[in-house]
């Protein structure tokens, strides 16, 4: 006769601590009660299903969830399978296991799913409140909390933190993801905010007030009244270890791309090996310097002025900016010059209101009129079609690299020709030489098709290669990552025309062809030339994967995502079969 069943825990599901836990339910009270009720009824029980968890953890190397019953006094074990567990967890468990002799650190390094680091820096509510206003479907997991806004150019003038409630993303509400500590939709997709990061829950029927403050867990789905306390994310201890064993078998670099002093003073901390990527445009296109930088644009662009007090500023602000950055991550550190199309910024400038009419007059009312932004004027073909702009750029960044000892890389985006580099090179040599200061290592982007079919050319004219996965996705597939996830995309999901999001993934087929090309031809002919990836994609373990199967020496990802790549990183070159695949003798301890 069956007395009692249920499941024993290992180890705690929530914390990964070593203590046994159960589901049990008797024949007198079937519903579930805790493992006191067992203790209570069968005391020998318990004792024998503690000796059989630990020799099932012996026999599978994790932690385990036993399926029991209790008939006629005996103990029967119907079935052992691996606990089910949560990110934090998870890390602990893999950490104690290897102190157990368990398992090798390289075999626990496979235990934990790189996103579950991830998981643990994402913020959590301190103490839900027992009744929600509304629980929908979780689209993009995270918390935020703010105040209702119903359009998107309420959420743009805000002051304070916002959540947008809408009946759907549309090209209207993409221009405000930016600006958003939360998203609520009513119908549709949520791709684009899941692009931006974006909290992000759907829910049909929801109706909240203007104005009403809330708070939503994305990660659930719930949204309650009110302001509700928040925990900031962290890494465990245990997280900690395991990254660490992590960097004695990446068999690729991990650096950061860094976006402001913040994040490059965070970037090491988190283990960044050096900054693959700094848009400098970044520091022209601050608030308190765009005036500024209006002011040159147009003395370059329309009076052509060969120098003037605008430019001597510039020049000092932005190399203060970038000597601090340097400071602040030593290592190798990638600027990448102008990038913005020149249309794009003046269209902007001028819905704007804030300048003068006739500022946009001479040849930026010319440039202003391109269909096509994002195939104009910008990259290195605006630098190299007005010298005077990139000579600015490079003259701030080597002022401010000086004589330090760190790797300075400067790096030309848009690249489509190996002539193009040697026109930089040039402009390069000579600004070099007025400053009396040491050439920089130069380098190019990889992101346009024709670039990857002709890189050996490039390679020959450069010290280092990097593919901006982002931009070549785009001119690759012919489509727009802004675009795109709120018009066709979606729906070539769910007909699997795409497996996965190509913005999210890399297209191995397709764009992975083309850097599988550009690889093979470069690491023959210049194998001294470094290739590393600087795109979004590399954040993906799949994609990660196959980068470090390419042989790239560095990938270069958001500091937010630092860990997640490094752990990846050390999976993709521990995998066997993977060509980078070098098994360093195991470690038990």
């Amino acid at each position: 006769m069956r007395q009692a069943w249920g499941r024993l825990f290992s180890r705690n599901p929530q914390t990964g601590l070593k203590r046994i836990s159960a589901e049990v339910f008797t024949a007198e009270l079937p519903i579930r009660q805790p493992l006191v009720a067992l203790q209570q009824a069968f005391p020998e029980a318990v004792a024998q299903l503690q000796l059989l968890a630990a020799e099932a953890e012996r026999q599978l190397r994790d932690a385990v969830v036993l399926e029991f019953e209790v008939d006629s006094g005996e103990i029967r074990c119907q079935n052992a399978l691996p606990l089910e567990r949560t990110a934090q967890a998870a890390c602990k468990i893999a950490v104690a296991l290897v102190q157990e002799e368990l398992l090798s650190r390289e075999e626990a390094i496979f235990r934990v799913d790189p996103h579950d680091l991830r998981a643990l820096l994402v913020a959590s509510l301190e103490d839900s409140p027992e009744a929600s206003l509304y629980r929908g479907q979780s689209r993009v997991p995270g918390v935020a909390s703010g105040r209702i806004v119903l359009s998107a150019a309420a959420a743009v003038r805000a002051k304070e933190p916002v959540i947008l409630l809408c009946e759907r993303l549309t090209y209207v509400e993409r221009d405000a993801l930016h600006r958003l500590d939360g998203l609520i939709i009513r119908a549709g997709s949520s791709l684009a905010a899941g692009h931006y990061e974006c909290p992000c829950v759907l829910i049909p029927d929801c109706n909240l007030n203007e104005g009403q403050w809330v708070t939503m867990d994305a990660t659930t789905g719930q949204v309650y009244d009110g302001d509700v306390p928040m925990v900031t994310g962290s890494l465990s201890a245990d997280a900690e270890i395991l990254l660490e064993w992590t960097d004695a078998f990446r068999r690729v670099e991990v650096r950061a791309n860094v976006a402001n002093l913040e994040e490059a003073r965070l970037a090491p901390f988190w283990g960044a090996q050096g900054v693959g990527l700094f848009r400098i445009e970044s520091l022209f296109l601050v608030p308190h310097r765009l005036p500024l930088f209006q002011t040159v644009l147009r003395q370059i662009c329309c009076q052509e002025l060969s120098a003037s007090p605008a430019y001597d500023q510039i020049v000092s602000e932005v190399s203060e900016d970038v000597a601090a950055l340097l400071e602040a991550a030593p290592g190798p550190f990638n600027v990448r010059l102008l990038d913005a199309p020149l249309s794009q910024m003046l269209g902007y400038w001028r819905d704007s209101g804030e300048l003068p009419e006739d500022y946009f007059s001479g040849t930026l009312g010319v440039w202003i009129q391109e269909l096509n932004p994002m195939q104009g004027l910008r990259c290195g073909r605006l630098s190299l079609l007005y010298p005077r702009l990139m000579e600015i750029q490079l003259r701030a960044v080597l002022r401010a690299w000086g004589g330090r000892r760190g790797r300075l890389q400067v790096m030309m985006p848009g690249v489509c020709d190996a002539h193009e580099l040697r026109l930089f090179r040039r402009c390069l040599a000579q600004v070099a030489e007025q400053e009396g200061a040491p050439l920089p290592e130069i380098g190019s982007m990889l992101e346009i098709p024709r670039a990857c079919l002709l890189a050996e050319e490039l390679a020959e004219e450069v010290d280092f290669l990097a593919f901006g996965t982002g931009d070549l996705t785009e001119s690759t597939c012919g489509m727009s990552r802004y675009d795109s996830p709120l018009s066709f995309l979606p729906a070539y999901l769910e007909q699997s025309v795409f497996e996965r999001d190509p913005f999210e993934s890399l297209d191995q087929g397709g764009v992975g062809a083309l850097m599988r090309w550009a690889c093979r031809r470069v690491q023959s002919k210049c194998p001294s030339v470094e290739m590393g990836t600087v795109g979004a994609q590399a954040v993906d373990p799949k994609s990660l994967d196959f980068c470090v199967g390419l042989g790239l020496k560095y990938v270069s990802v958001p500091v937010r995502h630092l860990p997640v790549a490094r752990l990846a990183a050390a999976q993709a070159s521990l995998r066997p079969g993977n060509p980078r695949h070098q098994l360093p003798r195991l470690h038990r301890s």
